[in-house]
């Protein structure tokens, strides 16, 4: 046990007291009072010791009261949001999954915010227990919506199906940065002009929706942007895409009834969803087969559609998975991801970016980058021998001086160049791209590959999955002796280089890779009667 805090005792103390005082006075209601010292606990919490930390936890899981569902959901997400625990989250999905309290829409959104957090927070909450209820909320949640829209689903008979016409769902579209939205555009183009089917791009604007929104503490929301509202085409590479998006209040009846009327007028033969999760392509997937494209492409993505890609070879907890859901290995597409990359239109030196001409220069990039860059991600970096490297950070981290304190050995080695729209022209002047243990960052992987920068990551999520073996090891301990290996062996990081560069050209051939996807689809299509 850790010396006591007579201090922190009591403030803690007087927060448990005001807490238990707000929940006996009212009913299935968050005062504004309860938020304020629940959300104190919870801040403080993050600079306190384990011992004062996990007592917070335990009190917040104690004051719990699970007939009360509104204050339930935000005392549970307050306590994940103290301890990232796979237990805590476990429960909290069985208890969203369970009560019978919550509206499909509100069920949704709670869906969105917990796999949200099972992603960024994979390597504390993801189990397999875990995606498996994820799974079973997610499967919940659509049927609930099924049966409200049960007179508009009736499979449409294949031999109706209209080959010129396909469809493609995304459930966010934002800027030329935006690998999702890149993603959803290359692949239009892509049917466009090389299968020549007449194609419409829909946003549907169900990411992370909040049209059943109810209190969940630190509740993530997604960028919407209008003016894409009025558009009916966006051109992409020369390509003049038709485009329609919903209104920002997804999932609602009048849009999903509309769009339905669309699919059961028009009968696409082909319909992408780009994501997985979108309840308006799992409503469409009872009418025509759906081909769902995650974006992670290193797991199966949570969804009902009848097929989707991976990027990897398929594991016995991921055949379990999909047997307890119905469906076997040919549901599944191998598949290589591919990217799409933002065109390079101006180059930046070192010295512009204040980096030191003399160093062998590590790279990180990402925009989680407060949650990635963690104490095991710093004591990686602590344990590499040299005062000729530096370590680069580039997307927001407004952690950033609060990492350098922690981290004082390194602090003189550490720049953060924050979020950046040249991207490519940072990672030409650096060395070495860093990956810590995540899901995310395949794009920045990949971009960092096709600049001839290799990559290190553990085998494990996107950018291991995109980059493979032969720039990935078994955990962040063997980093720092290969780290100066690339440092010092010029022989080695330039073998290394030109396989990153090889690599690339795997990854960035979307129109290839994308055309074999659709036919493999299609051919699974015939033979399995879908």
């Amino acid at each position: 046990m850790e010396a006591i805090n007579t201090e922190a005792v009591k403030w803690i103390a007087e927060r448990y007291c005001k807490i238990k005082d707000e929940l006996d006075m009212y009913g299935d209601y968050v005062s504004e009072t309860l938020n304020s010292n629940i959300d104190a606990l919870v801040v403080s919490s993050h600079t306190m010791t384990d011992d004062y930390r996990n007592e917070i936890e335990r009190f917040i899981r104690s004051s719990i009261d699970r007939e009360k569902c509104y204050q339930a959901v935000f005392l549970y997400s307050a306590a994940l949001a103290v301890n990232y625990s796979r237990e805590i989250f476990e429960e909290f999905v069985r208890y969203v999954t369970d009560t019978g309290s919550f509206r499909a829409n509100t069920r949704y959104f709670l869906y969105c915010q917990l796999q949200t957090l099972m992603f960024v927070h994979s390597g504390k909450l993801e189990s397999d227990g875990n995606k498996h209820l994820i799974w079973q909320l997610l499967e919940n949640t659509v049927r609930e919506f099924e049966r409200e829209f049960a007179d508009m689903l009736e499979p449409i008979p294949a031999e109706e199906l209209d080959g010129s016409f396909a469809l493609i769902l995304t459930d966010q579209l934002l800027g030329q940065n935006h690998g999702p939205t890149k993603t959803a555009l290359e692949r239009a183009k892509t049917i466009i002009t090389q299968l020549k089917k007449q194609t419409m791009l829909i946003n549907t604007a169900e990411c992370l929706s909040q049209r059943g929104k109810i209190l969940f503490y630190g509740v993530n929301n997604a960028r919407y942007i209008e003016q894409y509202g009025q558009e009916d085409k966006i051109i992409w590479n020369g390509c003049a895409v038709p485009f329609f998006q919903c209104d920002n209040n997804m999932p609602n009846y009048r849009d999903i009834a509309m769009l339905l009327t669309l699919v059961r007028d028009r009968k696409p033969s082909l319909v992408i969803d780009i994501g997985g999760s979108s309840i308006v392509s799992n409503l469409i997937n009872r009418m025509i087969p759906v081909l769902s494209i995650g974006l992670c492409p290193s797991d199966l993505a949570p969804t009902t559609a009848i097929c989707q890609v991976l990027s990897r070879e398929l594991k016995t907890e991921d055949v379990e998975l999909l047997s307890f859901f119905g469906k076997t290995e040919k549901n599944v597409i191998r598949s290589v991801f591919t990217s799409e990359l933002r065109v390079q239109t101006a180059q930046v030196s070192r010295e512009e970016l204040g980096i030191p001409k003399d160093k062998f220069v590590l790279v990180s990039v990402g925009s989680r980058l407060n949650e990635e860059i963690d104490s095991a991600f710093a004591d990686m970096l602590n344990k590499i021998e040299s005062d000729d490297i530096c370590v680069v950070f580039i997307g927001p981290f407004s952690r950033y001086e609060e990492f350098c304190r922690d981290n004082p050995k390194l602090k003189d080695k550490l720049i953060s160049l924050g979020r950046r729209n040249d991207v490519l022209a940072c990672l030409e002047v650096c060395d070495l791209y860093v990956n810590p243990y995540r899901k995310g960052g395949g794009t920045s992987g990949v971009e960092a590959l096709y600049k001839g920068v290799p990559v290190l990551t553990v085998d494990y999520g996107d950018v291991a999955v995109n980059a493979g073996e032969d720039f990935t090891v078994g955990s962040y301990d063997e980093m720092p002796e290969l780290i100066m290996k690339y440092k010092n062996d010029g022989d080695f990081y330039k073998e290394q280089s030109d396989k990153a560069k090889a690599r690339s050209t795997v990854l960035l051939d979307g129109e290839h890779e994308f055309v074999k996807i659709i036919g493999e689809f299609e051919k699974r299509c015939l033979e399995n009667n879908w």
